[in-house]
């Protein structure tokens, strides 16, 4: 429970339905904006992590990676991306920026 009450009032007050909530934690309220603000960071980091990051782990997937361009011509780019993040449950971006970035990898080792 969130208050700038104290404990004693609120009980006196509410101990009918307090009795619902037992055991229950009594916290400022800048104590639970501090709470607050916490989840809300780990929130933007989970989400962020979830749209940016690998897709697949490319160095594990080189043969896939390589058979990549010739999937392409069966099906459009975006709906292989789409179907792969669908699979991987992350989303299209991730992919494509996964399966870019083994690309060019794979390029550069190859050409030099």
């Amino acid at each position: 429970m969130i208050t700038d009450l104290p404990e004693k009032i609120i009980k006196k007050r509410y101990e009918e339905e307090l009795k619902k909530y037992w055991p229950y934690i009594v916290i400022t309220v800048e104590q639970g904006e501090a709470f607050r603000d916490f989840h809300r960071n780990e929130h933007k980091h989970e989400m962020r992590s979830i749209r940016h990051h690998d897709a697949l782990d490319f160095q594990e997937e080189i043969p896939f990676v390589q058979g990549y361009g010739n999937l392409v011509g069966r099906k459009s780019k975006a709906r292989l991306e789409e179907e792969i993040a669908r699979i991987e449950g992350v989303s299209r971006q991730a992919v494509h920026e996964t399966l870019s970035s083994a690309v060019r990898l794979l390029r550069e080792f190859v050409e030099g």
